[in-house]
């Protein structure tokens, strides 16, 4: 849903990148020595906040579901001050037009986490539906220990498109799987089930933690060895919910390809509620984009012409074929 040319009525007010920021705020939880929590402590942090963004989705109605597609070279960049003296920054960058390619990249250094982000959305139509599925690479990494979490996130769908009632929900196969500490979580997301989903989470194959609930109210986790139940993760906490405050500089301080300042005409019409005029100024970007690869020679491509500014190519690609980027200034020990 993030691919595709869509009326300016359901356009949500921010580009693609900015949501990615948003998808990416980290939890006051996170802010922690992770040096100090046990291999379990740090899965169950790193599980529970994937959980609460994907909490981010469930919503009835078409209003405010779609963002501005960016356009090559775009850019958003916003930091988060916490309550207990740290900083986490974010930046992203549309790294690729066709296909539309992401990279992004969240971190902080006080607390030594990151979270790195390659992201291609794949959309595909289905009669009354739109189903949107997320390709790339999503690693969430301890710094201090060298301890990845690859997260592979589940698929949404648009339901009732044309009649009925519209809703977004999740579908299909969520994981978190650390292999230094041989710890996975595999979660099922239900489909049209009133936002149901189960999982367990296995440490050295064996299960540990079962978890069962609503996207759309509280996911509990249940400890296999003691049998206690608690509840875990909560949509009260979600990022839709919650408004995490991002700092981002003002418009007319940005450079020009940076996102609030490619889109400003638009979100304003929107936040007016000047469908009209947003429909021009959406237009105005996406023209110029096209008159821009019009002008460009007939052999022109992304991989061997355009050169990103912040992120570089990884050489190599996901299993489903995207190819995969990284941060030019990522975290390391050494920063720390």
């Amino acid at each position: 849903m993030t691919q595709i040319s869509c009326p300016a009525a359901i356009l949500k007010r921010q580009s693609v990148l900015e949501m990615y920021g948003v998808l990416s705020s980290p939890a006051d939880y996170l802010l922690c020595d992770w040096t100090k929590l046990s291999d379990e402590e740090r899965f169950l942090k790193v599980l529970r906040w994937a959980l609460e963004i994907q909490m981010y989705f469930p919503q009835t109605g078409i209003q405010d579901v779609k963002p501005y597609n960016p356009i090559i070279g775009e850019t958003f960049s916003c930091s988060w001050e916490h309550k207990d003296g740290s900083t986490s920054t974010y930046v992203s960058e549309q790294v690729c037009h066709h296909p539309p390619i992401s990279g992004c990249y969240m971190e902080n250094r006080q607390h030594g986490f990151s979270y790195e982000r390659t992201v291609e959305p794949r959309t595909t139509f289905h009669g009354n539906s739109i189903g949107s599925t997320v390709e790339g690479e999503n690693i969430f990494t301890v710094v201090p220990l060298d301890e990845e979490y690859i997260i592979t996130p589940p698929d949404v769908n648009m339901r009732n498109l044309m009649w009925l009632s519209s809703y977004l929900e999740q579908n299909g196969e969520m994981t978190v799987e650390c292999k230094k500490t041989n710890m996975t979580a595999k979660l099922i997301f239900e489909e049209k089930n009133n936002y149901g989903m189960s999982g367990s989470v296995f440490k050295n194959n064996k299960k540990i933690y079962s978890l069962k609930g609503n996207m759309n109210k509280v996911v509990q986790l249940r400890d296999s060895s003691t049998k206690k139940t608690s509840d875990f993760a909560f949509y009260k906490n979600n990022v839709r919910t919650l408004h995490p405050s991002m700092k981002v500089k003002k418009v007319d301080e940005q450079d020009e390809n940076e996102s609030r300042r490619v889109w400003h005409k638009l979100t304003k019409a929107l936040y007016d509620n000047n469908l009209d005029i947003a429909s021009v100024e959406k237009s105005i970007v996406e023209e110029k984009q096209r008159a821009l690869r019009k002008e460009r020679p007939n052999d022109w491509s992304w991989e061997t012409h355009w050169k990103p500014k912040l992120f570089s190519s990884k050489g190599r690609k996901s299993v489903n074929g995207t190819p995969l980027f990284v941060y030019n200034q990522k975290l390391t020990k050494k920063d720390m």
